[in-house]
């Protein structure tokens, strides 16, 4: 019977100390997604291209105008089809965030700072020719470092 006291209680203790990790991490997470605000970030010429591989690569300049060193910025990138001005259609659209140098463990820009970024590569894939192509990005996710 005692055993099986013990057991509990190491049980309940473990449970306790996981719930206390998740919550720590939680708020974690919800400080890193919160901390820089879109309005802190400046994105310039920036640009969509094609390489050798077939790859897509959204390409430009971030300058970090808040006290908070940027960690990474996913977008959502959305290639048209404009035949006319007021008729277009989405070809492609696809989800991609920053490259980070040394697998992540770099931050993207120190606060105050101004750097280059290139997203993973995309490959629109079953995307159709387009006789009028236009593009299109949103900032959909910004990350502070941790």
């Amino acid at each position: 019977m005692l055993t099986a006291i013990a057991i509990f209680a190491l049980t309940q203790n473990s449970n306790k100390q996981t719930e206390v990790r998740q919550q720590q991490q939680a708020r974690q997470e919800l400080w890193a997604t919160t901390a820089i605000s879109p309005q802190e970030l400046a994105l310039t010429d920036v640009s969509l291209t094609k390489d050798e591989f077939q790859s897509w690569q959204l390409k430009g300049t971030v300058t970090n105008n808040s006290k908070i060193t940027l960690g990474s910025i996913s977008f959502l990138v959305t290639i048209k089809d404009c035949p006319r001005t007021d008729d277009c259609k989405i070809i492609g659209q696809e989800n991609t965030s920053t490259m980070s140098e040394d697998f992540g463990r770099k931050p993207l820009v120190p606060a105050g700072q101004v750097r280059l970024f290139r997203t993973y590569g995309m490959k629109f894939a079953n995307m159709p020719p387009a006789g009028n192509p236009r593009w299109e990005y949103e900032v959909i996710r910004i990350r502070a470092a941790e």
